[in-house]
């Protein structure tokens, strides 16, 4: 027997689950945690006020609007005059890539210097966080291409969204700067050729290109957040568009691969910091310019700091 689909009771009390969402939730509409459990209650039909249910849907990550939109319409028609086509289809438009974004991406890959390929995988990072992340959310979009020691996966660009704050950065930064190996999410999709989904916040898509790999876009979220369906599509149209967007020599076939453990990324940016506080390590490497022997000295370096430490 199906399950009965969710109602905007069921998708709230979810949230409220969630003690950090609970006080916002609380804070933006101004009223206290028992009239939300009234809401949502298990057979509550209590209605709240008009201001209050205009209000909701902006409390939810962008990529389930529409559905709170439509499940709220469905019920308070005369609130929500919205209809169910025109739910589909704002719905529908969360899952596309927008044509002002590709036109970016292209005007970025034709230009003749080292500088296309970041400009363009950066571009998509941030187009890619404007569908997929709610400002509230810790969610981390994390760009790996496998090493040119084809040892491991490095970290090219990365955007974390954690407590409203927007951090991007650049693997060109040994501040920011990791590797991940055999045991990773990345390294499984890269290994498979498919996307792997580990728990309900962690997806690694792979690169490909005519059968090789170059790398892995890797997004983690909160588990109580997750990833929906919606997500999951954004994520496999994006992986397949920066596929698009490294050089041919940068792809490898699987066969190529010896992919081996690495310490925790934790553990690896910490000693980065570390070396180059003390001025041990230079603090800048440009995938870009060819430095593949910085890369694969500090590779190597990290492996042997790996002791038992793994992914």
């Amino acid at each position: 027997m199906p399950l009965p689909e969710k109602t905007w009771r069921d998708l709230l009390r979810e949230r409220l689950d969630d003690s950090g969402e609970r006080m916002r939730i609380s804070r933006e509409l101004n009223v206290n945690f028992s009239t939300l459990w009234r809401w949502v209650a298990p057979g509550s039909t209590q209605k709240p006020r008009v201001a209050y249910l205009l209000k909701l849907p902006e409390l939810f990550p962008t990529t389930q609007q529409g559905q709170i939109r439509h499940l709220l319409a469905e019920e308070y028609p005369e609130v929500f005059p919205t209809t169910t086509e025109n739910a589909a289809r704002e719905e529908e438009a969360l899952v596309a890539i927008p044509s002002l974004y590709y036109q970016r991406v292209l005007s970025a890959l034709q230009e003749s210097d080292g500088l296309s390929t970041w400009a363009a995988l950066t571009l998509g990072l941030k187009q890619l966080a404007t569908q997929l992340v709610s400002e509230r959310e810790k969610t981390s979009l994390y760009l790996m291409q496998i090493s040119p020691s084809q040892r491991t996966l490095y970290l090219r660009e990365g955007m974390i969204y954690d407590d409203q704050a927007t951090l991007p950065f650049s693997g060109s930064s040994l501040t920011t700067l990791f590797f991940v190996g055999s045991a990773s999410a990345p390294a499984e999709a890269v290994l498979t050729k498919k996307v792997v989904a580990r728990g309900h916040g962690e997806l690694a898509y792979p690169l490909s290109r005519r059968g090789k790999v170059v790398g892995s876009l890797w997004m983690t979220t909160q588990a109580s957040f997750g990833f929906s369906q919606v997500q999951c599509q954004l994520g496999a149209l994006y992986a397949s568009l920066f596929s698009a967007c490294f050089w041919e020599k940068d792809f490898y076939r699987t066969d190529q691969l010896s992919l081996v453990p690495m310490p925790s990324r934790e553990e690896q940016i910490k000693w980065m910091q570390q070396m180059v506080g003390s001025g041990y390590l230079y603090s800048v490497i440009d995938p870009e310019a060819e430095n593949e022997k910085q890369l694969i000295d500090l590779e190597t370096r990290m492996t042997m700091q790996g002791g038992c430490f793994h992914d």
